[in-house]
Formats: C-alpha cells, structure tokens, sequence
C-alpha cells in the first residue's frame, strides 16, 4: 500500500509539473484501484470479525435452547381427557421467557432481533393462554391447535 500511495505522489508531482505520460496515468489509476480494494479488504475483514463474535454468542445463548430445552417442553403439549390444554402449556411459556431474558445481550446490540424475538414469544404465550381457557372436546381442533403453537415456535426457531 505504501508503494501504491508513493507512486500516486510521483505521479502528481510529474502532472503537476507538466510532464504527462501515459504510464502516469496508468500508475494513479492501479494506485486508486490498490488503495480502494485495501479499504474494501479492511472493511470487509471487520464485518467477518463481527459475524464471528455474534454466531459465538449465539450459539452459547440459545444452543441449548435451541438442541434440547425448546424440542422437549414443546412435545409435552397435549390436551387432557376432559379436552383442557394441559398445563404443561406453562412450561413451554417459561423455556421461551427464559431464554429471551438470557439474551439481553442482543438488547443493547441487536435491539430489533431482541425485541421482534420478544414479540414473537408473547404471541406464543397470548395463544398458549387462549388455548388453556378453552375446552374443546374434538380430536381434529386440538390437533390443529397443537400444529398452530409448533409452527409459531418453528418461527422462532427460524429467526434466531
């Protein structure tokens, strides 16, 4: 890069005394070119950095989640005899709450991802709770209700 910037320096101080050849132009031209793709290079070595650091965050926060906690608590969804949502409901709200305020960090960095992740769970929740309160005596609609809640938490897992 420093020889690219010297010969950019000869080059102006010949054009400046009146002295132009081709190869001068030539030379400011490579030497733009040189000093351009080392800012890009610059620019685009950090961005990897930044991706870097993030997927270690996010893999240390929500791995778990994601392997174990999430796919258990969710198969437990089932409705009772009486056709009630079974309050193992609770437990898939708690994983989900927990794990979003074990992220904080992406609070102050990626504030959109966290709150729109917030969001996302409070959906969850708002229709775990409505399912509770229902009592629905048919098969097919509690299946249905169960496939609702699973693709929401799909979603989820999706956007992380």
């Amino acid at each position: 890069m420093e020889d690219a910037i010297r010969g950019l320096t000869e080059a102006i101080e010949k054009a400046a005394a009146g002295q132009h050849d081709i190869l001068d132009f030539v030379a400011i031209f490579i030497s733009l070119a040189a000093i351009i793709v080392s800012v890009y290079g610059i620019y685009v070595q950090r961005k990897l950095n930044n991706v870097n650091l993030q997927s270690t965050y996010f893999k240390e926060i929500f791995g778990e989640y994601l392997k174990k906690k999430i796919p258990e608590s969710s198969s437990k969804l089932v409705y009772d005899e009486h056709g009630k949502l079974d309050k193992s409901y609770r437990e898939i709200s708690k994983v989900l709450f927990t794990m979003w305020r074990s992220c904080g960090y992406f609070k102050y960095v990626h504030n959109d991802f966290y709150f729109q992740l917030g969001e996302m769970i409070k959906t969850i929740d708002e229709a775990l709770v409505t399912i509770a309160g229902i009592r629905e005596p048919e098969k097919e609609k509690q299946s249905k209700n169960i496939i609702a809640i699973h693709q929401k938490i799909e979603e989820i897992v999706l956007f992380i």
